[in-house]
């Protein structure tokens, strides 16, 4: 739990020993100036942050992939299930791998777009294009053994793609290419957040019997 818990932390400062800066003749570390990138110890902390890249970033989904496949005929098994169902559980069986897509999704978005010409559109417009992608195919396969959950997850998919819209056409008003009121969009950037956090409250009331006479309660 606690691997799964720090994956994406891990892998956003594994990313950022590959993010520098280049200024006049030399590039630096954005983590700390201080350090030329690509000479003497940063060329060993990137020896390091490779090992690193297959050991947690690469091996962690995998491993959990390898665990789940030698056990694929045993997912019912109640000792599986103490062990390993929090890996399964929340999936239909025969998507009993998606929590490991869900990583990887996780740090390509959190870790991988660091390393990817920073601050500019093109890492935004990447990150939209991960987002979108993964939104069709939660839509196409609904994974989650909870309908439920399938609905919750194609909207905070949705929301994330038009959060980076949005984030898109900031960065391109930077530029002086857009013309689109910067206070009218961080309103539309907060109520979309807002709708979201009341989407999942409204599914967490048709999801849970208590929740659900509570929420009757309060109407």
């Amino acid at each position: 739990f606690i691997v799964f818990l720090l994956y994406p932390g891990i892998g956003t400062r594994i990313f950022r020993l590959f993010k520098c800066r280049r200024i006049g003749e030399m590039e630096y570390l954005m983590a700390d100036y201080s350090i030329v990138c690509w000479k003497d110890d940063h060329n060993y902390a990137v020896a390091v942050a490779v090992l690193c890249i297959f050991l947690y970033v690469i091996g962690i989904p995998f491993l959990s992939i390898y665990i789940l496949y030698k056990r694929k005929t045993k997912l019912e098994d109640a000792k599986t299930i103490a062990l390993f169902g929090s890996l399964y559980l929340a999936y239909e069986r025969k998507y009993w791998y998606w929590e490991s897509v869900e990583m990887i999704k996780k740090m390509i978005l959190a870790g991988g777009l660091v390393i990817v010409a920073t601050g500019s559109s093109a890492q935004v417009l990447i990150g939209m294009l991960v987002a979108l992608g993964y939104s069709y195919v939660v839509t196409r396969l609904e994974p989650y053994d909870d309908i439920l959950d399938d609905y919750l997850q194609l909207g905070a998919s949705i929301q994330m793609v038009l959060n980076l819209l949005i984030g898109l056409v900031l960065k391109l008003d930077e530029k002086g290419e857009s013309e689109y009121d910067v206070d009218t969009l961080g309103i539309l950037l907060l109520i979309m957040n807002i709708g979201v956090v009341f989407i999942g409250v409204g599914l967490a009331c048709l999801a849970f019997p208590k929740v659900q006479t509570w929420c009757s309660k309060k109407k």
